[in-house]
């Protein structure tokens, strides 16, 4: 009876942590306006696949999810439930996968816990709710672990299903997001880096970068040229600073309390598991490479090639909720305190949940009050010039979903001027023929100080118009009103 009631329990716990993620995740899913990088791929992914390929490998995003989300739209439209329900099932499974690692190489404590952790998260809910690839990087990641641990299970399942379950989704992974190629890296020096896995497993490590490279021969070009370029060029963003490493906890953590209470969870575990001289097991061993080393590994590098952002360490934030999990389960030996920390964990994450959690980015508003403002005679200008997606899903969803692959920007911009709206990068845009003979002019500044500094645009236009009106939105968002001098 005992084992079929804990049988029962490990069939039934998984069920209840997809549910609870689809539910926490799911209930406020449109309550944040569509935003940011968002519209850039709901726009590309109305292209068809040829044009999605060649128009993303111009940039630093692979093709796979514009692709699938290409299909989904035929499907389902644009809306914002429609685009960004597929993050939602993506984020909704990676919970099972985050459990199974825990139970299947630890135990279903561990699971759990993890489990709770990533439903939880604050940042899981917030690229849940966002129509962008890294909800998908966050579900590649966990099964490619997944099944590469399962592979040196001695009990685990068929070691060449395994391994074919290991290379479809390393490529899929890598036709995701290019960070996701630390994963098949981490991979590779584990196995080489084990005397019995590297005796045992070397061909199958020389058979399987074979087959992805095989597969990956379409982009390996773009890769190369885009590793080249930032590493000569840099990125566009900054290098990090002294609390960067702290902030990132916080980040994962959901507030600077939990982020201190996890970062002592780490510490003390690292010490007793020093002190009890325990061998680490292989899956300890993962964990710590997939996580600890990653972490530190983008921090120092970022201040030669800057990488350290929140979205590019979506693929080892799976491994952080298992880590934190294994962490504070193994702190305690002795029944009833074993269970102490791990729950009072799991209630600091359930306490500080925010699951409408903002995206400090009021498009919808910003623009409808825009479109209330306009006239026949109205001139609408805005900076920086590549918010033109985000305006235009806004302003009008038919127009958003008239694209052209082979004109692309200037099929966009030519709609716009068609309304009156110019995308600028500075007072050279403005045309003073033109604001001279409307009955007003709006300007809608979406960050342009930080996207294209210097611009002068206010100035300019101050000293050809009067400003009457003004409107902030959240956060970034200034509306000007001005009405030209006669």
């Amino acid at each position: 009876m005992k084992n079929i009631h804990l049988k029962d329990t490990r069939i039934l716990t998984p069920i209840l942590l997809v549910v609870a993620n689809l539910l926490v995740k799911g209930f406020y899913l449109t309550s944040q306006h569509i935003a940011g990088d968002e519209p850039f791929s709901i726009y590309h992914a109305q292209m068809d696949l040829s044009s999605i390929c060649k128009l993303l490998s111009t940039g630093n995003n692979p093709p796979l999810y514009e692709m699938l989300l290409h299909f989904w739209i035929d499907l389902f439209g644009i809306s914002p439930l429609s685009v960004r329900f597929p993050s939602l099932l993506f984020s909704t499974l990676t919970v099972f996968f985050i459990y199974r690692i825990g139970l299947k190489q630890f135990s279903a404590r561990v699971g759990l816990y993890a489990g709770v952790f990533f439903i939880f998260s604050n940042y899981h809910i917030l690229f849940a709710h966002e129509a962008r690839a890294y909800a998908l990087v966050g579900m590649l990641s966990s099964i490619s672990m997944f099944y590469f641990l399962e592979l040196f299970r001695e009990a685990g399942r068929s070691k060449k299903s395994a391994f074919l379950f290991v290379l479809l989704s390393n490529v899929a992974l890598i036709y995701t997001h290019y960070f996701g190629f630390f994963i098949l890296i981490i991979q590779v020096v584990l196995v080489l880096t084990d005397k019995v896995s590297r005796e045992k497993y070397w061909k199958h490590v020389l058979l399987g970068i074979g087959i992805i490279a095989l597969f990956y021969l379409p982009n390996i070009e773009v890769v190369l040229m885009r590793f080249i370029d930032s590493s000569s060029s840099g990125t566009w963003l900054a290098p990090p600073n002294e609390r960067s490493l702290y902030n990132m906890i916080i980040s994962f953590s959901n507030t600077a309390l939990n982020a201190d209470v996890t970062i002592l969870v780490f510490f003390l575990s690292a010490v007793l598991f020093f002190f009890r001289k325990k061998k680490i097991k292989r899956a300890e061993k993962t964990l710590l490479v997939w996580v600890v080393f990653s972490f530190f590994f983008m921090f120092f590098v970022s201040f030669k090639v800057p990488m350290f952002l929140d979205r590019y360490l979506m693929f080892l934030s799976v491994g952080f909720c298992i880590l934190l999990a294994l962490a504070s389960d193994a702190l305690f030996q002795k029944r009833p305190y074993k269970y102490i920390l791990p729950l009072l964990l799991c209630i600091m994450y359930m306490y500080s949940s925010k699951p409408n959690i903002s995206n400090n980015r009021n498009t919808k508003d910003t623009v409808e009050k825009i479109k209330s403002m306009m006239t026949e005679e109205t001139v609408v200008y805005f900076c920086p010039p590549w918010f033109d997606h985000n305006f235009l899903y806004y302003y009008d969803s038919s127009l958003f979903r008239d694209v052209d692959p082979d004109k692309q920007k200037k099929k966009m911009h030519s709609l716009l001027k068609k309304e009156n709206i110019y995308p600028i990068y500075n007072k050279n845009g403005l045309h003073s023929e033109l604001i001279k003979e409307s009955d007003k002019v709006i300007y809608l500044d979406a960050g342009a100080d930080f996207g294209v500094p210097n611009n002068q645009i206010i100035q300019q236009l101050e000293s050809e118009c009067t400003l009457v009106e003004k409107h902030e939105y959240h956060q970034i968002f200034n509306i000007r009103v001005f009405e030209p001098n006669r």
